[in-house]
C-alpha cells in the first residue's frame, strides 16, 4: 500500500457509528474514519499482543499524549468531548447514567444500542457495511465523508477482570485482529485505499485499584442514595429533588472528619494540578 497516499494517526491517553455526509462542492473533502477503542490505553500496544496497531503506528504517527481525556473521566461523556472539542460543562453531559425528569426513570446509551461487544463477526459486518457508505458510488462521490466508529471493548473485560488478566489480553488481541480485518478491507477498495485517513483512539485508559481503597459502600452512610446520580466514582446532586451541591459538599466533609482519606473541593476551588 501507498503510505504516502493515506494517513494513520493513532492518538491514545487517552457497537454504535455517527456519519456526516458528503457535501456537493466540485472539490471533495477528504474521507475520514476515526475509530475508538473504548479502555484500550497506549501501552498496551505490543508488537506481540497486538501486530496490528503496531505495525499501523510504526507506518503512521503515533501519539501517547494526543488525547487529554476529561474529568469525569467517563466513556460517554469523553467521546463527546471528541466529537464536538467542547468541554463537559459545555456539551453537557458529563455521565454514562442519565436521569429523564418527565418520566422520573434513569436510562444510558445501551438503551438505545445492541450490545454486540466482544463478538468478532459482528463487528467485521460493521465495518463492512460502514466501508461501503465511503466507497459504493457509481460516480466516485461517497454518501459520507467522516464516521465515528465505536467499540465497547476492551473496557469490559478490563473492568471486570484487570489489566493483568486472561480475559483482557485477550479481548486486546481480539480487537487487534478487528483492526487487522478493517486495514485488510481499506487495501481492497481503490477508493478507500487513495482517500481515506484513518485515526485510531481510545477515550481512556486503565489502572488496577485495590479494594481497599473503594470507599462507595461506607460513603452512602453520609449521602442519601436517592439524592445523586451515580457513574462509576462520580456521582452529582439530584438538583430535580432540590438537592445542592453545598448539601453533597456538606456531607463528604463530615466523612472526611471521620476518618475517610477525601480531598474534597467546589469547582471553583479545585486546584490547577
Amino acid at each position: 500500500m501507498d503510505s504516502r497516499r493515506m494517513f494513520y494517526v493513532l492518538l491514545f491517553a487517552l457497537s454504535s457509528y455517527k456519519i456526516c455526509h458528503a457535501t456537493n462542492s466540485s472539490q471533495q473533502p477528504p474521507l475520514l474514519l476515526l475509530v475508538s477503542l473504548d479502555g484500550l490505553r497506549y501501552d498496551f500496544l505490543t508488537p506481540d499482543q497486538t501486530p496490528n496497531l503496531w505495525s499501523l503506528a510504526n507506518r503512521g504517527v503515533l501519539a501517547p499524549d494526543g488525547l487529554k481525556t476529561q474529568v469525569f473521566t467517563v466513556t460517554t461523556s469523553n467521546h463527546q468531548c471528541m466529537a464536538t472539542g467542547l468541554y463537559q460543562e459545555s456539551h453537557g453531559l458529563i455521565s454514562n447514567t442519565f436521569y429523564d425528569p418527565t418520566f422520573g426513570d434513569f436510562y444510558d446509551n445501551w438503551n438505545f444500542a445492541w450490545r454486540s461487544f466482544g463478538n468478532l463477526d459482528v463487528w467485521k459486518r460493521e465495518v463492512d457495511e460502514l466501508l461501503s457508505w465511503f466507497s459504493d458510488s457509481s460516480n466516485d462521490d461517497p454518501k459520507i465523508n467522516l464516521a465515528l466508529y465505536y467499540i465497547a471493548e476492551p473496557d469490559h473485560q478490563l473492568h471486570d477482570y484487570g489489566t493483568e488478566s486472561y480475559q483482557a489480553k485477550a479481548m486486546i488481541r481480539e480487537v487487534d485482529r478487528l483492526i487487522g480485518y478493517l486495514h485488510q478491507k481499506i487495501n481492497e477498495s481503490e477508493i478507500l485505499r487513495r482517500k481515506l485517513n484513518l485515526i485510531l483512539t481510545s477515550d481512556h485508559g486503565h489502572i488496577d485499584v485495590p479494594d481497599k481503597y473503594y470507599y462507595w459502600s461506607h460513603l452512602w452512610r453520609y449521602i442519601r442514595k436517592n439524592s445523586v446520580i451515580e457513574s462509576g466514582p462520580s456521582f452529582f446532586p439530584r438538583i430535580d429533588l432540590n438537592v445542592t451541591v453545598e448539601e453533597i459538599f456538606s456531607n463528604l466533609s463530615r466523612a472526611k472528619a471521620d476518618g475517610f482519606p477525601l480531598q474534597i473541593w467546589l469547582k471553583e476551588d479545585f486546584p490547577e494540578k
